[in-house]
């Protein structure tokens, strides 16, 4: 398995490395998930930057709402 660029080797809350990342292409935009096993963090990336998880969720109903058209 190959780390994405864009996430971090640590984690950002508690600097443990044990992380689970997912990379996803969310409605043309390339995604990462990750999350810490030693403290539960979790955080979304686009391109190395953290976003809030409300834009995540406008991605995916915006490419909902794209497909219905």
């Amino acid at each position: 398995m190959v780390r994405d660029p864009g996430t971090p080797a640590a984690c950002p809350a508690c600097g443990a490395g044990d992380l689970i990342s997912i990379s996803m292409t969310v409605s043309g935009t390339d995604l990462s998930f990750t999350t810490c096993h030693a403290c539960e963090a979790k955080w979304w990336t686009r391109e190395g930057e953290q976003l809030p998880l409300r834009s995540v969720i406008d991605l995916v109903v915006d490419g909902r709402s794209a497909r219905a058209s």
